[in-house]
């Protein structure tokens, strides 16, 4: 996975999620367009809402960062954290 390709996902991410927050923080005005209830206590939206503006700022923050870790995203690095009965750090009883 290429990292231009990582950072315009978390761009779009950052834009998709603060449109889900707009549509949770306001549900008379945004959520009638996703087919949500609009009479729900502030409390129980709002919360939502800052959830989904969290998770906007996360993927903000990474995708402005200087430098990507994408080690996660390689599939040889997920083989090598397999566990393997001589690894050392298993625990024999």
């Amino acid at each position: 996975m290429s990292e231009r390709f990582l950072r315009n996902t978390l761009f779009f991410t950052f834009f998709y999620n603060l449109m889900g927050f707009a549509t949770f923080m306001f549900p008379a005005r945004f959520g009638g367009m996703a087919a949500l209830p609009t009479d729900v206590p502030f409390l129980y939206s709002g919360f939502i809402a800052t959830n989904i503006l969290l998770f906007a700022l996360v993927g903000l923050w990474q995708a402005r960062a200087t430098t990507l870790h994408t080690r996660a995203c390689d599939l040889r690095s997920q083989q090598d954290r397999v566990l393997r009965p001589h690894d050392s750090r298993l625990v024999s009883w």
